[in-house]
């Protein structure tokens, strides 16, 4: 478990830049006007994956399994910030459509602003999903 550790740490790193952890939720809205106007919401996880976890003892694949359906507990609450996020866009931009002199990246990004305070306050709250039972399963 401590090379599983290792890795999952070095990775990690290259996954994000702002801070080693686990697992992270990306997400990009895409608003397209059109008749009707969408907006398209593309999330991806980046989660760990033990390969040779099958060669494990099966007490420690359980508590592998557990661990990553934890950490995908608490993804999943990002993700379900991040569509608030897009139905914000949509409600404010889409539904009233395009108007001269509108500064739609600028409004964008006023709105990403504030659902990203709300994607660290998640995380504060949940102490990045510890408080959710995330917890890396140490051989003890």
């Amino acid at each position: 478990m401590k090379e599983v550790r290792k890795s999952i740490d070095q990775h990690s790193h290259m996954a994000h830049g702002f801070g080693s952890h686990d697992a992270i939720t990306n997400f990009r809205i895409n608003p397209k006007w059109g008749n009707p106007p969408v907006v398209a919401v593309d999330i991806t996880y980046i989660m760990p994956k033990w390969v040779e976890s099958s060669q494990a003892p099966k007490d420690v694949q359980k508590k592998w399994q557990a661990y990553i359906e934890k950490l995908q507990f608490h993804e999943d609450g990002h993700r379900k910030i991040d569509e608030d996020c897009a139905r914000a866009v949509e409600k404010r931009y889409i539904a009233e459509g395009p108007r001269p002199g509108r500064r739609f990246n600028s409004d964008i990004n006023a709105i990403y602003q504030e659902y990203n305070k709300k994607q660290f306050e998640y995380d504060r709250v949940t102490k990045h999903g510890q408080l959710q039972g995330v917890e890396f399963p140490y051989d003890q």
